[in-house]
């Protein structure tokens, strides 16, 4: 099995995990329908993409994301977050306009698939992350 399946089915086990943890705090929060939907989850109020990494949360000085991700969610009518679903616990950023101001944007990406991935990212410092569980 490839690296990006085994990627494939942890982030996948991942959402099942995350979701029961997100119903706590946002009881109508589901699983999006759509396999091709730029986030994973949806409440009434609220829309939320995961990211589950093999790291903790201060390993680095921030996290990235697809930036392509990060506008869906910005300019949703509903509020946006990105959940990261470390080894540490599960966190939250809300992305707003303000919030953006001290984040990042340039390319980057990973190497340890084999080939080289690079996209446009917003890097996220992880002091801005808050923890959930």
């Amino acid at each position: 099995m490839s690296i990006k399946d085994k990627d494939k089915i942890y982030g996948l086990e991942k959402e099942i995990i995350v979701l029961d943890t997100l119903k706590k705090y946002y009881p109508s929060v589901q699983k999006t329908k759509d396999k091709y939907c730029l986030y994973d989850f949806e409440s009434n109020s609220s829309v939320f993409e995961l990211k589950s990494r093999r790291i903790l949360k201060d390993t680095f000085p921030d996290i990235l994301i697809n930036t392509t991700k990060i506008m869906c969610l910005l300019n949703n009518k509903k509020r946006g977050y990105v959940l990261f679903n470390l080894y540490d616990g599960l966190y939250k950023f809300k992305v707003t306009n303000k919030s953006l101001k001290d984040c990042s944007f340039r390319s980057g990406g990973r190497t340890d698939r084999g080939s080289c991935e690079i996209t446009d990212c917003c890097f996220i410092p992880t002091r801005l992350l808050k923890k959930i569980d």
